[in-house]
């Protein structure tokens, strides 16, 4: 049996718009920073600013789109939460959804 309290589903959207902001606000700060300026002139040296710049290109890219997944839950979170407190009053069964906002 799924126990849902409807009420508590806009307090977790807020939370989780908290997290996407700091979440959001670290990628922006470090993607800046993850490629660092070689030291040197020697293949060593040259090698790991390219490689982690290689690294960089496919996590951030990643990253930023789960933290726009996150963002995209937790602005459906309350219009969810209405529908299931109205549905729930009528005494139906069906709640709307709102899952045919997340792209998969």
């Amino acid at each position: 049996m799924l126990d849902i309290n409807p009420e508590h589903l806009p307090i977790i959207s807020a939370q989780l718009g908290i997290t996407q902001a700091s979440l959001a606000a670290v990628i922006g700060t470090s993607a800046s920073r993850s490629a660092p300026v070689p030291c040197a002139i020697d293949p060593v040296s040259t090698s790991v600013g390219e490689m982690m710049l290689s690294f960089a290109q496919d996590f951030y890219p990643q990253t930023a789109n789960g933290s726009a997944r996150l963002a995209e839950g937790s602005e459906v979170l309350v219009p969810v939460s209405a529908s299931y407190m109205a549905g729930d009053t009528t005494g139906g069964v069906d709640v709307g959804c709102a899952g045919a906002v997340l792209n998969a």
